[in-house]
């Protein structure tokens, strides 16, 4: 019989170079500018994904998630204020038990 995996993972020091901090400090700088146009609506934000976790890459995107249901018109309303135009919109349901969720691409790589 096979040993069962214990619950501990163990402990690891990553040291990144400076690059690597400079773009993470580029698309934290990014993420706090559609916060910021989001929470002058009153809007609660969270940034999530490689940004959050600092291990960021040339390919990373820029997640922001709102925790609460709110209207599209809103969120487009803050993000045009702020000169941040909305480049696409999508609404992605898994499979019809599951809630909708709905995306707002304001460039590249960054996703509301």
């Amino acid at each position: 019989m096979a040993d069962r995996p214990s619950g501990y993972l163990g402990y690891r020091e990553v040291i990144y170079p400076v690059e690597h901090w400079i773009l993470l400090k580029k698309f934290r700088e990014e993420a706090i500018q559609v916060m910021e146009a989001l929470e002058s609506r009153q809007l609660e934000t969270v940034v999530h994904g490689s940004i959050a976790r600092g291990d960021v890459d040339q390919k990373s995107d820029i997640d922001v998630f709102i925790p609460r249901q709110v209207s599209s018109f809103m969120v487009e309303t803050a993000l045009e204020e702020a000169d941040l135009g909305v480049r696409r919109r999508l609404v992605v349901q898994a499979t019809p038990a599951y809630s909708m969720k709905a995306y707002v691409e304001i460039g590249d790589d960054i996703t509301v």
